[in-house]
This record gives C-alpha cells, structure tokens and sequence, in this order.
C-alpha cells in the first residue's frame, strides 16, 4: 500500500473535519489526504452554535434555531428577540456524521485512520514529513495539525472558558423551545464570572451548561457541584434522565499561538487561535480558515495558516480580557451592561467577528467608562511590556 499522501490532518476534530469537508469539494482537485485521529470512534460529545447574520457555513445542518434569548442577572432579566440574526445549534453527532458523510461522497481522495497516535512528525532530507504513529510510518507533503494541547496550564491562555454540561429530559414539560437562555448570570461565583446557558430543544429537553470564565482552566468535577444547582432551578426539582454530558476549557486569548516557520506544516484549531478571545466562539472561525485554506490549495498546492484578527477588533478584545482579568468582581455586571446597552444587531456582528467600526463604538460605549478607564494604565503597561520583549527576542537571534 502507498502510504505517500499529498496532506496528511493530525486531528480530525472539528478543524481537521471542515478542512477535509472544503478539499472534497474540489473533487478531482482534491489532495490525497490521510486523517488520523486519536478517539477510537466519534461520539455526541460537544455541541457548537453561533449567529445567523448573513449565510453561516453549515446553517442547513442546524439540529435547532432559536429566535429569541433571556440574559438573566439576579432580579433583573433582558429578552431580545433576534428572529432577524437567530442562534444556531449543531450537534457533534450530526456535524462528525455528515461531514465524514460529505467527504467521502465527493472525493476518493480521503482515508480516515481512527484509534491511531502520533509518536512523532520529523522534515526528511527530501523536504517530505515523516510520520510515525503505533500503527505505522507515512510521509506526505504537507502536514496541517490540529492536535489539542496535551497538556493545559494556566499560562497558555489570558483566560480560559470552562464549562461542564448536561442534556436532559424531564417531565413535565418546562422548556421554551423558541427561546434559549445565553446567560443566568451567578452571583455568588467570585473568581470571575459564572454563568448558566440553557439550550432548549424541545419542552421537555434541553442542554443546561454551567460556564465559567477566569484565569484558572477548572474541571469538570470542580465545576458540578455548580452545574447541580442550575439544573434544580430549571428542573424546579423534579426529576430528570441525563442523555448525555459534555466539558471542556477553551483559551480565551492564546498567549502563544501554535506556529510553524515552515510553509509545510501549519498549525489549525483552538489552540492556534481558532476560538474568538472576548467569547470562545470558534466554529464559523474556523470553517472560514478552511475555505480559504481549500481555495490555497486549488490555486497554489500550499495551505495556509487562520488570518489574523483585525488590528482594531484584536485591540478591543484583548482591553476587554485584560480589564474582565484585573477586576474579576465585576464581570457580572460588565456583561450584562454590554447585553443591555449595545445594539443587538452590533453585539451579533462583534462576536461573529464582523464588526463594523460603528459596532465597535456601540460596544465600546455599552461598557462601565470609569472601569475601563482605570484599566487603562495598567493594560498600556502591559503592552509595552510585551513589545519590549518581543523586541528583545528578536535581536538575540
């Protein structure tokens, strides 16, 4: 067998997926493509939603919509209707499902190797990689990973999203299947800023997640005794089935970001800067890099790394971190003043990362002025910091 591939995908994640996805369009143009991945099998093990404000990849895929939202903090309860830009929700069951589905059908091109480790990756003199894995050795031209970190630690991340989750089923009917709750904020989580989300799918079933957003990646263990109190609230304590669980932390502002010198081996997924800092909102990021990456290889037989964000959307995200990390006793009230004062149409756009210089100022003035004014110093310490730095580093190479 030839085990010489023109791109082989570490990871076949929701990145290594959506790149395949995109180069199976291309038909015969398609690289020769191998895809190992770690898990043995796939399973209903996370969920992805984002916002409908203008033909999102995948809409079609939905397994539900939702056209109105609560934001809840103590006795005070925002509902907006967003029918004109609804909230969208795949599972990763129907996302692994069809994507493998879609692959397969539109090109030959593709293999697919699961219950497989990578041992190591190693450039061989004739400018081809090398790959050795506890199944075998392949070579290719072109390597994309989208491995996970092995391992997390506080200091990769400015922040980190950490959350656990249930889907549930219970009876009597008590869930709005139109609406879903984005944040029931807590008042009593003091390390940041706790929060529940509620997606409801249908009257008597929905998945209620426990979130949390601090410099600390906390587990899921660490995280259920919290997760047990929202379910008693919106079960009103009566019983209910577990379905199916789901956890995880996401970086919210990579502080370093996986890089390659290397034109051939590129880095993709969350932990080289899929996931939007200020929300940890990743997967139509992500399914716009491999469009992109698709396209670069249909022109140029290259791949290429996710863009940068814009210079003054990344600007805003990072003094929005830098003052949730400084004061974490006032996140609470910080988001549900940006829910309460911007424009919905500007808050939609600025987390599905096309913002408009007019929504960045409504986003902007939606924020406490004095607590970001005496961040203010601190954050532009902060920056020159890290530019000395990297100014340093530089020169002693």
């Amino acid at each position: 067998m030839d085990k010489h591939y023109d791109l082989i995908i570490l990871g076949g994640g929701c990145a290594g997926l959506s790149l395949a996805l995109r180069l199976a369009e291309l038909g015969k143009q398609s690289p020769k493509t191998l895809i190992i991945e770690k898990r043995p099998a796939y399973s209903n093990d996370r969920t992805w939603c984002f916002w409908d404000e203008g033909n999102p990849a995948l809409k079609d895929w939905a397994d539900h919509i939702w056209s109105s939202f609560k934001v809840q903090f103590g006795d005070n309860q925002l509902v907006k209707n967003c029918r004109q830009n609804p909230y969208v929700m795949i599972s990763a069951q129907t996302f692994y499902a069809r994507a493998i589905q879609n692959i397969t059908a539109n090109s030959q091109s593709f293999t697919f190797n699961n219950d497989e480790s990578v041992l190591a990756v190693i450039k061989q003199a004739s400018q081809t990689w090398r790959i050795t894995t506890n199944m075998g050795v392949y070579t290719a031209n072109h390597i994309v990973d989208t491995r996970p970190a092995s391992q997390i630690n506080d200091d990769m991340s400015l922040l980190w999203q950490s959350f656990i989750g249930f889907e549930i089923e219970v009876s009597p009917d008590l869930f709005d299947a139109q609406q879903f709750t984005l944040m029931d904020i807590d008042k009593n989580f003091k390390n940041g800023l706790g929060f529940t989300y509620v997606l409801p799918v249908t009257p008597n079933r929905a998945l209620i997640e426990y979130t949390v957003f601090c410099e600390q990646a906390m587990s899921a263990s660490s995280l259920q005794p919290y997760l047990e109190v929202a379910l008693s609230k919106y079960t009103k304590h009566a019983e209910y089935k577990v379905l199916r669980k789901e956890c995880g932390q996401l970086p919210m502002g990579n502080k370093t970001v996986k890089k390659s010198d290397d034109p051939s081996y590129i880095f993709a997924g969350l932990y080289a800067g899929a996931a939007r800092p200020s929300s940890g909102y990743a997967f139509q990021r992500i399914q716009s890099w491999a469009n992109v990456c698709a396209h670069s290889w249909a022109e140029h037989q290259s791949f290429i790394p996710a863009p940068k964000d814009a210079a003054l959307t990344a600007i805003v995200d990072d003094i929005f971190l830098h003052v949730l990390k400084s004061n974490p006793a006032v996140a609470a009230t910080l988001f549900f003043s940006f829910f309460s004062k911007a424009k919905l149409i500007s808050t939609i756009r600025f987390l599905s990362d096309h913002a408009t210089i007019t929504d960045l100022g409504s986003i902007i003035l939606s924020m406490p002025t004095v607590l970001f004014l005496k961040s203010l110093p601190s954050y532009v310490k902060k920056r020159i910091s890290i530019s000395l730095y990297a100014s340093l580093s530089k020169s002693t190479k």
